[in-house]
């Protein structure tokens, strides 16, 4: 869904898609608008937890009213999940987010993740392991869904609210350590 931002419901910018994508020992960011108006800057953020953000690189702005594509690389990727974001500036100071986009880290490690947390809807899987399934238990321990395949988008919009757990099991049947959410 596009996300813009401008005063009074005129959109100044709209972002048509935003996209993280791990090439080797970098990560690469790619966007698109299709229009610009007023639009000084593209702040690129990231985060380890998706709570806490800093700044990593600035892309200023072509303003087109046809829209643009840019590109930003990340040269010193975290070693886990990286959470970007891109922070809108416009002429006048007004800021707007774009929506998160996740990438696991570098390659060797192993790292699973699961955002958005909370999630009201669809939770998306962030994993750098071939997985053969994923699991998900309440607080209690009861298994609640069970899933088979490698699907990174699961619809979770029926589950009651509260704390859930999620596990995947790799190509190897060996079950990997849970990451917990929290159904809203």
């Amino acid at each position: 869904s596009p996300f813009s931002f401008g005063n009074a419901g005129i959109l100044a910018t709209e972002l048509q898609s935003f996209e993280a994508t791990s090439k080797g020992s970098i990560n690469q960011l790619i966007w698109q608008t299709s229009t610009e108006k007023d639009n000084a800057t593209f702040n690129i953020q990231r985060s380890s937890n998706n709570q806490t953000w800093q700044t990593i690189g600035s892309v200023k702005a072509t303003n087109n009213a046809a829209g643009a594509k840019y590109n930003f690389t990340d040269d010193a990727p975290l070693s886990t999940i990286n959470y970007y974001r891109l922070q809108m500036v416009d002429v006048d100071g007004k800021i707007d987010y774009s929506k998160v986009v996740a990438v696991s880290g570098k390659e060797g490690k192993q790292t699973f993740s699961v955002y958005p947390n909370p999630v009201k809807t669809e939770l998306t899987l962030l994993t750098n392991v071939e997985t053969s399934g994923i699991s998900i238990y309440d607080i209690t321990g009861k298994m609640v869904r069970q899933m088979a395949g490698n699907s990174t988008k699961i619809n979770v919009q029926d589950l009651p609210n509260g704390v859930y757990f999620a596990r995947l099991v790799d190509k190897n049947g060996f079950i990997g350590e849970s990451v917990r959410f929290v159904k809203q």
